[in-house]
């Protein structure tokens, strides 16, 4: 259980901020994980366990990783659609500011 809360936490965490990077997310998640351990060892009905904080870690970085991954994707996508773009309008300025209705030839019924 802990390392998916800890995995959607670090998860939403680098989702909401791409520009401080993935480390500082997974190093945020990973500061959250170890004072809520050190916090259970002064609640008597409680106790900090090792495992647990490897379970935050792990959880953290698988987080961290898929979102991680996500993001390059979407950047690396959208930047060769903005490639491709720019392309076009070096290939045939005219075709950039047409709408796919301005050429009857093209128009089937």
């Amino acid at each position: 259980m802990h390392i998916v809360g800890y995995a959607v936490l670090a998860a939403l965490i680098n989702l909401s901020s791409p520009r401080q990077g993935p480390s500082q997310a997974w190093a945020l998640t990973l500061t959250c994980g170890v004072l809520i351990e050190l916090a259970q060892a002064f609640i008597p009905q409680r106790e900090a366990a090792w495992d647990d904080l490897v379970s935050n870690i792990m959880g953290a970085g698988l987080g961290v990783w898929l979102t991680s991954r996500r993001v390059r994707l979407a950047l690396h996508l959208n930047r060769r659609n903005q490639r491709q773009v720019s392309a076009r309008r070096v290939d045939n300025p005219e075709a950039a500011h047409e709408s796919p209705s301005a050429n009857p030839s093209e128009h089937r019924d």
